[in-house]
């Protein structure tokens, strides 16, 4: 039998049980409510978001410069934050779209030349604004007046959100800078991301091919603009940000060129190896000592480095990548070919692979600012072999008939496109087409319709003179960039043009920069290119007809293999 005293030890267990199981259970009610306060509070914030924004770029009072449309935000934000459920946050921005007033756009009813010219197949919605339409998600109200907004007309757009030059690329340069921002300011860090992510929403021709849905991504840099305090939080969630576009176009940089890469500078150091890499065989490889250090510096052309200050290069290109935005795992060398070998010390260690022998090095750095990988001298020049070599990172305008002139005797023509042109190509077409050839196809934002592209041909210039008929190589490589990439669409329909190298990096279209709290930017590629039939280029780059790689013996003998491919090709065909 249990006694009495056995009973109440029994008892006084139970009780404690109890009393534990139950205070498990409501820590853990307790988790869950905050967890689903945070959930609702992420989920109310994004849809201020989608609701901001879009009114911000069609309705008339931001259009025509009569509210601010920031200040409008930071006003909503704190509100948002302490709702309660969805249909108070619906309440809160029907009342608040009902106080910017009527959708008037005054004297301005004439509609875009180029909307109305457009044939529908010709106009490509990027961003999906269903959501609008959803009344279970919005409520009746609020849906039915954000429907209400149309097509918006030709007005004066000096004081609007979104600019456009010529009717072209888009510019954001009435967004307020706020360069004494406090970082722990929960409103301004929403501001700064809210901005860039409705920029790219409405503004971005490449939506269509990211990696992650665009929407996600919001829910998910909401969380992690609240979780950070302070400055260096706030321009890693930024550049972090900035990565998503996979887009060589885009850098996070501060506004004033002498804190352009602060953060990266901050972040991974202000001194780089002094040498310039290139690739060969798969690996990155030492190409040049910069002229500065060439007696000092111990690397030679063709070593490859396998470690910084005892760190692997892939563990270095891992860590870039987290805040430099690249097209994809293969196009690394253009993006941050400058940024492998840094360190924040100036004195660093350097590991390469020379002959097969792993040697390590002591080797003084030089100032990140004064990396320039481009060492051409000369604009133009006739090599040995009767060939005409074109630098367009030289090449002025007014210097084409002259050259042209000059070469009309040679058995072919190299015009060397890893380089970044100086001037556009346009003006050397005339020499290659004898009629009117389309080469490419752009997709321009509609001022009508925020998120609508509309596609226009491209066609090159011609002429029945002045036509050059020898062989003309056009050499590209992951180098080969923007401007770059559109000379090449420009010049390869010719019959007589052949692309020799490797793919371009895939970054082309005017680049556009979206300024945010505290002076930082963001820029994107603003316009579409896309090949003569229509096909992608972006992030994929242009695919050469006769493929080149170099070879680490080539590099270390100094010698440029793409040009001696090129001279063979001519002289093979002329």
């Amino acid at each position: 039998m249990i006694n009495k005293k056995s009973k109440n030890i029994i008892f006084i267990y139970i009780i404690l049980i109890l009393i534990i199981i139950t205070s498990l259970l409501i820590f853990r009610d307790t988790i869950f409510q905050d967890k689903n306060k945070d959930d609702l509070k992420v989920y109310n914030l994004k849809k201020l978001c989608k609701v901001w924004g879009y009114v911000k770029y069609t309705h008339p009072a931001f259009l025509l410069g009569e509210k601010d449309w920031d200040e409008e935000l930071l006003n909503l934000i704190p509100i948002i934050e302490e709702s309660k459920n969805e249909k108070e946050v619906n309440n809160i921005l029907y009342d608040w779209f009902i106080g910017l007033g009527e959708i008037d756009y005054g004297n301005y009813q004439g509609k875009f030349i180029e909307w109305e010219i457009a044939k529908e197949e010709d106009k490509i919605v990027q961003v999906d604004t269903n959501w609008i339409k959803g009344k279970s998600y919005l409520g009746d109200s609020l849906s039915e007046v954000l429907l209400e907004i149309r097509e918006i007309p030709e007005l004066d757009r000096s004081k609007a959100p979104v600019l456009f030059e010529k009717g072209l690329s888009t510019f954001f340069e009435n967004e307020k800078i706020y360069k004494d921002m406090d970082y722990s300011d929960s409103r301004y860090r929403l501001l700064s991301l809210f901005r860039f992510w409705n920029a790219i929403e409405y503004y971005y021709p490449y939506l269509d091919i990211l990696d992650d849905d665009w929407n996600l991504i919001l829910e998910e840099y909401i969380e992690i603009m609240l979780s950070g305090i302070d400055k260096h939080s706030y321009n890693r969630t930024l550049a972090s940000l900035s990565t998503k576009l996979h887009d060589g176009h885009t850098f996070f940089s501060g506004t004033q060129l002498e804190d352009a890469f602060e953060f990266y500078e901050i972040e991974f150091g202000k001194y780089i190896a002094p040498v310039y890499l290139t690739k060969a065989e798969g690996k990155y490889v030492v190409e040049r000592i910069d002229n500065e250090y060439k007696d000092t510096c111990p690397l030679l052309a063709g070593d490859i480095p396998i470690e910084i200050n005892g760190k692997k290069i892939e563990d270095v290109i891992e860590d870039l990548k987290k805040y430099i935005s690249i097209p994809n795992n293969e196009k690394i060398l253009n993006p941050m070919g400058s940024m492998i070998l840094i360190s924040h010390e100036k004195i660093m260690n350097i590991t390469v692979l020379r002959d097969n022998d792993k040697i390590e090095y002591e080797l003084k750095g030089m100032p990140f600012n004064l990396y320039n990988y481009n060492n051409i001298e000369e604009d133009y020049k006739i090599l040995e072999s009767n060939i005409g070599l074109i630098n367009p990172s030289k090449l002025k305008f007014d210097e084409v008939d002259m050259i042209m002139k000059d070469f009309k005797n040679t058995d072919g023509i190299i015009i060397d496109l890893r380089q970044y042109p100086k001037s556009s190509f346009g003006f050397l077409q005339e020499y290659l087409f004898d009629k009117r050839i389309p080469y490419a196809s752009f997709s321009i934002p509609s001022r009508a319709v925020p998120g609508v592209f509309i596609n226009t041909e491209r066609f090159a210039e011609f002429s029945t003179e002045l036509i050059y008929e020898n062989p003309i190589v056009i050499l590209m490589d992951e180098t080969t960039q923007s401007a770059g990439e559109t000379s090449v669409l420009s010049l390869r329909e010719a019959s007589n043009v052949t692309v020799m190298g490797e793919n371009s990096i895939g970054a082309n279209g005017d680049v556009s920069f979206i300024q945010l709290p505290c002076g930082n930017a963001i820029s994107f590629s603003a316009i579409g290119v896309y090949t003569a039939e229509g096909k992608q280029t972006q992030r994929i780059g242009l695919s050469p007809e006769i493929h080149i790689e170099k070879t680490i013996e080539g590099v270390r003998e100094g010698r440029d293999e793409y040009i001696e491919e090129a001279i063979k090709y001519i002289l093979e065909n002329k």
